[in-house]
């Protein structure tokens, strides 16, 4: 049985994609920056949110190719992404916090974190509490990744040095 979401999760694949791609775009164009050692880590943590995005969506579209019952495939995609994203997000923060990045400031790192946490406990919620509502809660998931790194890509670019 097709996913009634699949076109959504496709989308946030193919944008994920395209965060992957600028985040590397401007780490390398920005070399001379002043600060190109900290922008580059920030552009690696674009990279990594939106990986979890794009990653965590396609493993729910390839569950669903094994025509797993619906709650089964949004589950085990569920318990994946949070463990991936969990991890990420726990690595990223201690190598922000290493490099003395401006993200480590509650006022610049405080909507990627919300945005993270949000998703990550909507994640853990479809791993207990599967429902009919699995499938959005994990749409909504994926969609506050790509926000994160939609947030910490404006902070990193035009926030730098501030």
């Amino acid at each position: 049985m097709p996913l009634k979401q699949a076109p959504v999760l496709i989308l946030v694949t193919e944008v994920a994609a395209a965060f992957v791609g600028f985040s590397y775009v401007v780490g390398a164009v920005r070399e001379d920056h002043p600060e190109a050692a900290v922008l580059r880590n920030s552009m690696r943590g674009v990279a990594e949110l939106a990986l979890v995005a794009g990653a965590g969506a396609l493993f729910a579209l390839v569950l669903n190719a094994f025509e797993l019952a619906p709650e089964a495939s949004w589950r085990i995609a569920s318990i994946g992404l949070a463990v991936a994203w969990s991890a990420a997000h726990f690595y990223a923060s201690k190598r922000f916090r290493r490099a003395g990045s401006q993200m480590t400031k509650l006022s610049n790192g405080l909507g990627p974190l919300v945005c993270s946490l949000a998703g990550i406990v909507l994640l853990f919620w479809n791993a207990v509490f599967p429902s009919a509502m699995s499938g959005p809660r994990f749409v909504l998931a994926v969609s506050l990744s790509l926000a994160a790194s939609a947030l910490l890509f404006v902070f990193a670019t035009f926030a730098s040095g501030e």
